[in-house]
């Protein structure tokens, strides 16, 4: 059994504390008003296609409670990150690693500059569609779930491999990268010109692949973010870039 807090109470953060939860891991769940209560009242249901259930997460709203576990699983909104930025320093340095399933390139390059211990930082991401849908209930919506993980420095470790195997056995499908910063930008390149460019023509994604417009919209975004991960380090390659859904479809 492994301890894991989870930093977040969203769809995400609700939805791992449920199925590790039931897989028999220690789990405490960072939550706030109406979802604690109920969470405390009733347990944590989550909702998938195949089925639903009920788990019984240990709920709090004090972040000290978060402390002492091996994991910490991070799933924030990115606005809100530089808030518990010092409580993850204080983690860090405590021994616990750094689960960051956020959005975004440079994740792990804001933790280190607020503090956390990079050595500590094990950046991740998520793909897949899960809503909280009420208070203490979370759904995941499609039958695709896919988790990676990967240490900054492209190696292999026990920890990231004792991960793993504890999600794997918690029936979420997840994967080792051996190289993170890419698989980090190959999601962004999927990401932003999708909520970009439906943004802009205030419509979803079917339509604006419709019309030439927006599939010219959705390349030049596409142009854009491939020039800016050369310019950062990592550069999608054209395998890289063409792979993309949206870059097929247009």
């Amino acid at each position: 059994m492994m301890r894991f807090g989870i930093l977040g109470a969203g769809g995400i953060g609700s939805y791992y504390a449920g199925m590790l939860s039931r897989a028999g891991h220690s789990v405490t769940l960072l939550a706030r008003g109406d979802h604690l209560r109920a969470i405390r009242e009733r347990g944590l249901e989550v909702w998938y296609p195949e089925g639903a259930f009920i788990a019984q997460p240990a709920a709090t709203d004090v972040l000290d409670d978060l402390l002492q576990v091996d994991y910490l699983l991070l799933a924030v909104r990115g606005f809100s990150l530089p808030d518990v930025v010092p409580f993850l320093g204080v983690a860090g340095r405590a021994g616990t690693t750094i689960v960051s399933l956020l959005n975004g390139v440079d994740v792990a390059e804001q933790l280190e500059a607020g503090g956390v211990p990079r050595e500590c930082i094990l950046p991740g991401l998520v793909a897949t569609s899960v809503v909280r849908v009420a208070p203490g209930v979370v759904a995941r919506t499609r039958t695709i779930e896919r988790v990676v993980i990967g240490e900054l420095d492209h190696t292999a470790t026990p920890r990231a491999t004792a991960l793993v195997e504890a999600l794997r056995d918690a029936g979420i499908p997840v994967e080792i990268s051996h190289d993170i910063h890419r698989d980090l930008w190959r999601k962004f390149a999927l990401i932003v010109p999708i909520n970009v460019v439906c943004g802009l023509m205030r419509g979803p994604i079917g339509p604006v692949l419709a019309i030439e417009e927006g599939r010219a919209l959705i390349k030049r975004t596409l142009a854009e973010i491939v020039e800016l991960s050369a310019a950062c380090g990592t550069p999608l390659s054209a395998a890289d870039w063409m792979c993309q859904p949206t870059c097929a479809a247009a």
